[in-house]
Formats: C-alpha cells, structure tokens, sequence
C-alpha cells in the first residue's frame, strides 16, 4: 500500500470536495435557470393564448359585419404582444410550434394592413366602406389562429399537466383545414 502523508491526504480530498462542489453548484444553478425560463415561457404561453383568444373572436366578428368600422378592436396589439413575448416563448415551443404561431400573428398583422389601407381609401359616394379580404383569406386567417391558440395553451402547461390535460385540449382542436 502506498504511505501518503496525512496533509497531503486532506489537501487532495479538499481540492476534490471544492471541485466536486463547484461541479454540482454549477448543475444545480444551469437547472434552476432553464426552470426558470421554462416558467417564464408558460407563462407568455398564457398570456399569448388571451390574445389569439382575442384575434379569434376579433375575426368571428368581422367575418360577418364586412366592415371595419363596427370593429372595436386594437389592431396594433396583436403585433405588440408578438414582439413582448415572441423570446420566452422559445424555450417552450419547438421549431414547427413557433412558426404557426408566428404565421397567426402575421394574419393579424395582414388584417391590420389591409385595415389601415381600406381606411385610407374613402369609398365613393354613396358606396358601402371599403373592405377588401374576401372570405376564404378570413377562413384561412382564423384556421392559423385557432391552431396557434391550441399550441399556446398546451405550452402553459408543465410536463406532468399536459398529460393530463390532453384529453380536454384535443376535444377542441378545429377541423383539419380552413
């Protein structure tokens, strides 16, 4: 057996206990930051599916009425919310997740436009206002929505409640198509 002196013993188990802790602080601080950004994540999950619960119900409305100026919504939000909450949606979205989410912001933002262009141009008179995206757009605009707010509201939940909760999220999925 090899004689090792008992200050270098104590030395070699003081440097490992410091490494050793380093190593597992380390662990338990890059675990606690991904928690953390998940957390925030759910958390804009939440507050993103409020706001494409809105946009739903914005072009439920306008779908029928033909007309902007029966309209009371704030167009300009649906692209602030995006640009607020876009990052921490990231870490508990994937890639495909993301950009259907993203193509149902870029729906409103086209509404948006098309809103603001439709405004600015007065009728003739006499005429009905001015409202340019034919029906099939708006179907194809609240499909985006109603599937990204689905895939908002499965990222809300944490891991353990998305299995119990799929039942009641797959009772609402729309139908396949606009």
């Amino acid at each position: 057996m090899l004689a090792v002196d008992e200050p270098v013993l104590v030395a070699v188990i003081g440097v490992g206990g410091v490494l050793v802790g380093a190593v597992g602080s380390g662990g338990v601080q890059s675990y606690l930051s991904r928690a953390d950004r998940r957390r925030d994540g759910r958390h804009a999950a939440r507050i993103v599916f409020t706001t494409m619960h809105e946009a739903e119900a914005t072009i439920l409305a306008v779908r029928p009425r033909r007309s902007w100026e029966a309209m009371i919504t704030d167009w300009e939000s649906f692209g602030l919310a995006w640009s607020q909450y876009r990052d921490q949606l990231t870490h508990v979205l994937d890639t495909k997740q993301f950009a259907y989410v993203d193509s149902a912001f870029a729906c409103m933002a086209s509404l948006s436009r098309s809103r603001a262009r439709d405004l600015a141009e007065a009728p003739p008179s006499g005429a009905p206002p001015r409202f340019n995206p034919p029906d099939e757009i708006l179907g194809i605009y609240l499909y985006a929505v109603q599937r990204a707010k689905l895939i908002v509201l499965e990222a809300s939940f944490r891991g353990w409640q998305k299995r119990a909760r799929r039942e009641a999220v797959a009772e609402q999925r729309p139908a396949i198509g606009p």
